[in-house]
């Protein structure tokens, strides 16, 4: 069979028996990809619809997680190989013989390139259809992008073009999907590897193990094969990468969903105002300075964007706040939603706080300072908090539940709700329950704009993720349990907000680990939790508090690569790479497309270690026994080698690179010639700690900029 006389229905009859042998996509693809179900669907909400299930691999995975699955394919003799004892449907993705609104969740994976267009239109309504209110569509397929990177391209050079042609790219998908009615909660990049015996290869690819192999000519077939088999002549295994991209979907409703019966649920959305100059100035309760900067302005645009996807929005409406007003009138114009009156209700009275910086505050007044303090970080609630002059709990509980009742129950729902980090706090315990005198009225970190969502929910406003949390930003110790011993990592979680975005700091082969050079990975950890973005900082293997074990480059990328698969799918990940960390981070840029890589004042080549990192003896003692002690710890020099060469081969893959001024450890310009048009920002007056002077926070500042003003610019 070649591409002339070629059906998908003959070629599935044809390979039914020896499909799951064939396929070069073992249990660690299948495991990857299916589990990104578990982000987004609990095992009890329902029933999970394999659409274009064959054998059932998927499914069988499903089932072993202690989901409910129901299998649904046109090929019968695929569906007589399914093995993972689930019910089965023989039919079509374009007519699902099940009633509406019967499962939380279907599959579409590596379906879509065997449809036509109308028949990728007609199953994305049909899966619609089938789906309960709000479930999840997950399409499983491969970019055009990632399709240019299958191994075999260039023996079977027709079979790109095959493939472009037949597999719908990544935009085209998403604005199907659009237009069908679902809402995209995520599109996350996969990669794995599959270690193959040589042989066991060439029988797989001489079976024509996909479709592609079957759609193009006999001629070229052959001649491929050929090719391949002596490329791997002597050869004994053979390492395949697997690119692939899941698309999240969620069902969309309109006003009154026919399908569900169903009205959309009541919603709060609350937004902190947009950074002006009274936040760059760092002052207290009430200021006059209401201008918002550069990059408040580019947060506006972000949160008009979410407003416009959430919809059913009637208005915008703020606390009586000039910073909120101007925040509100700005969003107001942006989304074209109707700015109604302000709230009565007045911020929280700060007494000997109000108008004031922190600074002026501790010099004024220590005690109220101290106080204010232990309140932002959780170590007291309100009850126990001493402001001079400031306003008592019962007082602020007896004014917000008068304005409840008598304003906010109404005038809240369904609007964006717009305020100071003080109003928000009080609509946020309001709704979580905790009144300012029970003792639960807890401080939030909340960073300009911020937003996030309420729902009513059986006559209870719930958010999600939940903000139960004990201290915010939340920091856990985790130790990650490896075949190699565990890893200990510390993670800041995000608090008001959440970006669905994690960050992981890769230390210096001799940085203190964890905690960093004098506190800078936590310093950076901290800042950027509250900003939202999820931050952990790891001890590698052989280091720290993690198990001993002798360290090489390979082991270090391993400690890394372990704290990666705990991320859930999906989140956006960065990784920021410290030193000799830089080349473990464009290593991963590398391997990992959907991880983007930054170098913070990267020593990765040779040259630099021995002029600069190291004394002449222990260069000379590297250079003659092969290894150093310094500072306590062992170095060989076969990680030196392998850094060097992780850097001058994947450098380039990296989005970044902050360099500092003053790094006594940069020799040369060298190391920024394998990372050509890769953005660099070099921090004034620093050194290569980041210790002197304020460069810990320019450097902080800089994070921020890259990470978190790009993600607004994502968004928006």
């Amino acid at each position: 069979m070649n591409g002339s006389d070629f059906s998908y229905e003959s070629y599935y009859k044809n390979i039914a028996s020896r499909f799951d042998k064939m396929r070069l996509d073992g249990v660690r693809e299948i495991t990857k990809s299916t589990s990104i179900v578990s982000e987004y669907v609990s095992k009890r909400s329902g029933t999970i619809l394999d659409i274009g299930c064959g054998t059932g691999r998927y499914s069988a995975y499903l089932r072993s997680l202690g989901y409910d699955v129901v299998g649904l394919d046109k090929s019968r003799p695929q569906l007589l190989q399914e093995s993972a004892s689930i019910p089965i449907a023989n039919a079509s993705s374009t007519n699902i013989p099940f009633r509406d609104c019967s499962f939380a969740g279907c599959l579409l994976f590596l379906v879509l390139q065997q449809l036509s267009g109308k028949e990728r239109t007609e199953t994305f309504q049909e899966s619609r259809r089938v789906l309960k209110n709000r479930g999840f569509l997950f399409v499983k397929t491969v970019s055009h992008e990632d399709l240019r990177k299958r191994p075999f391209n260039d023996v079977f050079p027709s079979s790109l073009g095959v493939n472009l042609e037949r597999y719908p790219d990544t935009a085209e998908i998403l604005s199907n999907l659009k237009s069908t009615g679902y809402v995209i909660e995520g599109v996350i990049p996969t990669f794995t590897e599959q270690e193959l015996d040589t042989s066991d290869l060439l029988w797989r690819v001489r079976n024509k193990h996909n479709t592609t192999l079957a759609l193009i000519t006999d001629q070229d077939f052959l001649r491929g094969y050929e090719a391949l088999k002596e490329r791997y002549k002597g050869v004994k295994s053979v390492i395949i990468p697997h690119y692939h991209t899941v698309l999240v979907a969620r069902k969309q409703l309109g006003p009154l969903c026919s399908e569900c019966n169903h009205r959309p649920e009541s919603k709060i959305m609350a937004v902190r105002h947009f950074e002006t100059l009274k936040n760059v100035r760092n002052i207290h309760g009430y200021c006059r300075e209401d201008k918002i900067t550069e990059s408040g302005i580019r947060k506006a645009h972000r949160i008009a964007s979410i407003v416009c996807k959430i919809g059913n929005i009637k208005g915008i409406t703020y606390f009586d706040t000039v910073q909120a007003k101007s925040s509100a009138i700005l969003l107001s114009r942006l989304t074209k939603i109707p700015l109604e009156a302000p709230f009565s209700l007045g911020p929280y009275h700060l007494g000997a706080a109000d108008g004031k910086s922190h600074e002026e505050l501790r010099f004024s007044d220590s005690a109220s300072a101290l106080s204010l303090e232990l309140f932002r970080a959780r170590v007291i609630d309100a009850t126990k908090l001493r402001i001079k002059n400031s306003e008592s709990a019962r007082s602020l509980e007896c004014r917000l539940l008068k304005w409840w009742k008598d304003e906010g129950k109404e005038r809240c729902v369904d609007r964006v709700v717009v305020g100071s980090n003080s109003t928000l706090l009080m609509l946020t315990n309001l709704l979580e329950d905790k009144l300012p005198s029970s003792g639960g009225y807890m401080c939030f970190a909340i960073p300009t704009g911020a937003v996030r969502v309420w729902y009513l929910r059986k006559k209870k406003w719930t958010t999600h993720p939940p903000l139960s949390k004990s201290r915010c930003p939340e920091l856990q110790c985790r130790r990650i349990q490896t075949e190699y011993g565990g890893v200990q990592t510390t993670v800041f979680l995000p608090g008001w907000e959440n970006k669905q975005h994690t960050c992981i700091i890769i230390p210096g082969y001799f940085g203190n680990s964890r905690i960093g050079p004098y506190g800078i990975y936590v310093k950076i950890a901290r800042t950027l939790a509250f900003e939202g973005i999820e931050c952990v900082t790891l001890d590698y293997l052989g280091s720290g508090e993690s198990d001993s074990l002798f360290r090489t480059f390979d082991s270090d990328l391993f400690s890394v690569e372990s704290t990666i698969s705990k991320i859930p799918y999906s989140n956006k990940i960065s990784v920021l790479g410290h030193c000799s960390g830089s080349a473990v981070a464009a290593k991963l840029s590398r391997s990992y497309p959907n991880i983007s890589g930054f170098a913070i004042a990267p020593v990765c080549l040779q040259r630099d270690l021995h002029e600069r990192l190291l004394s002449l003896g222990e260069s000379h003692m590297l250079r003659q026994k092969g290894y150093i002690v310094r500072k306590g710890v062992f170095f060989p020099r076969d990680y030196a080698k392998s850094m060097e060469n992780a850097w001058k081969n994947h450098a380039r893959e990296l989005k970044g690179i902050i360099l500092a001024e003053d790094d006594e450890y940069f020799a040369s310009h060298e190391v920024l010639k394998y990372a050509q048009n890769v953005h660099t920002v070099t921090v004034g007056n620093a050194d290569h700690n980041f210790s002197a002077g304020n460069s810990s926070q320019t450097l902080i500042d800089a994070i921020k900029r890259i990470l978190i003003n790009d993600e607004d610019e994502v968004s928006s």
